[in-house]
């Protein structure tokens, strides 16, 4: 009787152990670890969890959120996590430091970051001496900012960094004058604007076009294995099917981040951001994984002395997954 009854426990755990569809196939299982709150740039993944692209197409999504590319990356590295969401620029200074990453596409490829300033703070020059809220060294609240006053010649000496956290934290640190100015995307900065407290000093895409955003950072290992292979396959699908449906309903998409928020987002303020996003084109409709994307990255970091060597695009980008996805659905071809 004994016997029986560990048996038939054997069995239930068998069984709990292998995830189905609703039409009876097994499911593979990722874990999606996110770097920030909820944002604009992950709608093509809300899109493809928050509809059911990825359990139709047999996937199972789980969700970790802490703050943080580093945080995201670390986890990974770890065990603890399947995708890093992390910047293209923070996981090229994580490879440089040994990690055995590469990226195997994007949400949103490039960047829709803008640089606000609490007003009167008009133009970058002013930044001159001021306090800019930023996450932590290396990440690219940092690093962009840098970037752009190194191109208008602004004395980053006379510039100090705090570290304060995800987009709407910074926004927050900007509107109760904590700090003086920081880098968000659009949609904090379209809510700092609207209340006529911020300034938009710099558009990051007009500074430098080819600048990355998103990276879906994953293991080495895992991309020699069948079986997460496969499991990768399914996820890009449903980013790239979700990154279309964003451009073929945009509305809907920021229903979902609205959703996302806990409704706490102002919903006609996203469906707003979501169409200018649109009219930039920056989702990865085809994958987000063009090589000059991660070539400029790449090349910016050296040239702001986080990466002290070269590292070819083949060791931080694996466009091949997505490639097969683009193969079987066709390249974009507009909404």
């Amino acid at each position: 009787m004994r016997i029986a009854r560990i048996l038939a426990g054997a069995a239930v755990l068998a069984l709990a152990a292998v995830t189905t569809s609703a039409d009876g196939r097994a499911q593979d299982k990722l874990t999606m670890v996110f770097s920030t709150p909820p944002q604009t740039y992950a709608i093509p993944y809300y899109f493809a969890q928050d509809t059911g692209i990825f359990k139709s197409l047999g996937l199972e999504m789980a969700e970790t959120n802490l703050t943080g590319d580093v945080n995201a990356i670390r986890l990974v590295i770890q065990g603890e996590g399947d995708i890093a969401l992390t910047g293209p620029g923070t996981m090229l200074v994580s490879i440089h430091n040994g990690a055995a990453i590469k990226s195997i596409g994007a949400w949103q490829p490039t960047v829709d970051y803008v640089i606000i300033g609490k007003k009167p703070i008009g133009k970058i020059q002013d930044l001159a001496g001021k306090t800019i809220a930023s996450i932590a060294p290396g990440e690219m609240p940092t690093v962009m900012p840098k970037m752009v006053m190194t191109k208008y010649g602004v004395d980053q000496s006379k510039v100090e960094f705090v570290s304060v956290g995800a987009q709407n934290a910074r926004l927050q640190a900007v509107l109760a004058g904590k700090a003086d100015a920081t880098m968000v995307g659009i949609l904090p900065a379209t809510m700092g604007v609207e209340q006529g407290a911020v300034n938009i000093i710099s558009i990051v895409k007009n500074e430098f076009p080819d600048l990355g955003y998103v990276a879906l950072a994953v293991r080495n290992s895992d991309l020699t294995d069948a079986k997460k292979r496969a499991a990768y396959k399914k996820f890009m699908r449903g980013s790239i099917e979700g990154a279309r449906m964003v451009m073929k309903d945009p509305d809907k998409g920021s229903e979902l981040l609205w959703e996302r928020s806990k409704r706490q987002m102002d919903l006609a303020l996203i469906k707003k951001v979501v169409r200018q996003l649109n009219d930039l084109k920056v989702w990865g409709v085809d994958g987000g994984t063009d090589p000059k994307v991660m070539e400029f990255t790449e090349k910016m970091n050296r040239d702001i002395g986080v990466q002290t060597r070269t590292i070819a695009v083949k060791d931080a980008l694996d466009g091949s997954i997505a490639e097969e996805v683009v193969k079987e659905l066709g390249p974009y071809k507009g909404s």
